[in-house]
């Protein structure tokens, strides 16, 4: 009888010991589940913070129409880094790089009602960007909505750093308000759109091939005399971009 207490306590032994060792094995595959997960994670949102630039590769290819058919796949990568990280500016500017020079590089010409519906969620996504980057132009934007600042005021609190974010914010903006056939609300963001190109010319004309002054000749040559354009404007601006760029551009 004691050989077989003495037994019996080793078997009860060996399976506490068994539990135990298959609670640490599935603590360490949840572990190791997760830990997967988040590296998972981790690649999706590194390799959505590498796919920008669309732009530039558009101006440098010499088959741009290979780039365009490669857009699509690029914005769901970027829209999946977003969900994974929203407050990620990085992706946040790459989306509305992406598409803004979609929109206009490849969709405008055969379907502006299209276009305008991706130049406005650049432009939304640029300000979401430049909220996460620049707290005075959060709080600035905040009071524009309520009517304490002005445009310009929100202009003057870009800074040089917040270039990129701040000309994709103004090109969207831009191509949005020209392909929304002069809808109320976008005739009204008319006077941001120009007080950021003029901040813009002035912390950094020559950014992304004179780009803020394209736009500046852009607007002159596109907008209705009443809202401001001037072919006679149009035309010294489009001159000097032509003189900054040799021509190619």
């Amino acid at each position: 009888m004691k050989q077989e207490g003495v037994s019996m306590g080793r078997n009860v032994k060996v399976l506490d010991v068994k539990k135990e060792l298959d609670v640490k094995i599935g603590i360490l595959f949840c572990g190791l589940f997760f830990l997967g997960c988040n590296i998972q994670k981790l690649a999706i949102v590194m390799t959505a913070e590498a796919t920008g630039n669309a732009a530039k590769e558009v101006q440098k290819y010499d088959l741009p129409f290979i780039v365009g058919a490669g857009i699509p796949s690029n914005l769901l990568i970027l829209e999946t880094g977003r969900i994974l990280d929203p407050n990620n500016a990085v992706i946040l500017s790459n989306l509305a790089e992406t598409y803004c020079s979609y929109g206009s590089g490849f969709v405008e010409d055969y379907d502006p009602e299209k276009a305008n519906i991706l130049y406005y969620k650049g432009y939304k996504y640029a300000e979401q960007a430049l909220s996460i980057i620049n707290k005075n132009f959060k709080a600035k934007l905040e009071k524009v909505a309520k009517g304490e600042a002005t445009v310009e005021d929100l202009a003057k609190t870009i800074e040089k750093k917040n270039v990129r974010e701040a000309f994709w914010y103004t090109a969207c903006l831009g191509y949005w308000i020209s392909t929304a056939k002069g809808s109320p609300e976008s005739v009204v963001e008319i006077s941001k759109m120009l007080a950021m190109v003029d901040r813009l010319i002035e912390i950094d004309e020559d950014y992304f091939y004179s780009s803020p002054l394209l736009l500046r000749a852009t607007f002159y040559a596109t907008a209705p005399s009443i809202l401001g354009g001037s072919p006679i404007k149009a035309k010294i601006y489009f001159d000097r971009v032509f003189k900054k760029t040799d021509g190619k551009f």
